[in-house]
């Protein structure tokens, strides 16, 4: 990708003849007390200019790109609109390439060279067979469900053209997220995502169930207990034999476990708060 760089008159960059104060050629003359304030403006875009032209020199194009977009904010001129493409496409942002060259051709022709217009409309060529598409497939949603890439809002089952890399598709429904697919993509690729939303649990039943539980915690072994149960257990004189036979069986068998044993019998004082056991 070729950088347009400013030389002195008649000098080539590449295969491109630049001069040197062509990029402000256009610019109208203003009034005399305006002229101070452009002329600064236009002192910043150029050291601005110089900045990322350095920093493509060295292939640091993250701050190449910013530098040459700062440029073109002061003072717009196609040439550092093909210079802020030509670092998107070195940084993979080939959809903002594609709209800057765009851009170059969609304004005033007086403004633009001829090598210019043919430098952008050949990357435009170019990048449209390059950049990848992807469309967004929802299934099991509902009117009203929004789908988005990276955070855009894209419409489902219609191609979306994206960078080459790695993306996030989500599906939305009342502010929040149904669905998520983590996907990538190369250059020139037709990728498919699909969403797929799991229909959410049955609130009620949710609630149900534990009450359900409890119900089954306590109903005794053979189901649930008939009513009037336990009035009819404790009038019965059956219930009350039984219950007499289970005490005097636990008396009995504590009567014989505190019994004192013959082979180690206590021995010591009777004094008080004196007990000395062998």
């Amino acid at each position: 990708m070729r950088i347009v760089r400013r030389r002195g008159p008649g000098r080539r960059v590449g295969s491109r003849v630049v001069v040197v104060a062509a990029w402000l050629a256009c610019a109208p003359a203003p009034p005399a007390r305006a002229q101070e304030a452009a002329e600064t403006t236009l002192e910043e875009a150029r050291r601005w200019l110089e900045s990322g032209l350095e920093a493509a020199a060295q292939e640091r194009w993250s701050e190449a790109r910013d530098a040459f977009a700062r440029a073109h904010d002061l003072a717009p001129r196609p040439g550092l609109l093909l210079n802020l493409a030509a670092a998107e496409v070195e940084l993979g942002e080939l959809r903002a390439a594609l709209d800057h060259y765009e851009q170059v051709l969609e304004g005033r022709a007086e403004e633009r060279t001829e090598a210019q217009e043919a430098e952008a409309r050949r990357a435009v060529g170019a990048l449209r067979a390059r950049i990848p598409l992807a469309v967004v497939q929802l299934e099991g949603g509902r009117p009203g469900d929004q789908v988005e890439v990276d955070g855009a809002r894209v419409e489902p089952g219609v191609d979306v053209p994206i960078d080459p890399g790695e993306h996030v598709a989500t599906a939305i429904r009342d502010g929040a997220v149904i669905a998520r697919e983590r996907f990538s993509v190369r250059e020139n690729e037709q990728h498919e995502v699909r969403l797929t939303v799991v229909a959410p649990p049955d609130v009620a039943a949710l609630d149900e169930a534990p009450q359900a539980r409890a119900r089954t915690a306590q109903a005794p072994v053979g189901g649930e207990p008939e009513p009037g149960w336990l009035e009819g257990a404790v009038r019965s004189p059956w219930a009350w034999a039984a219950l007499g036979a289970t005490l005097a069986a636990v008396i009995v068998v504590v009567i014989v476990v505190a019994a004192p044993s013959t082979d180690e019998p206590f021995q010591g004082s009777l004094d008080p708060g004196v007990l000395r056991v062998r």
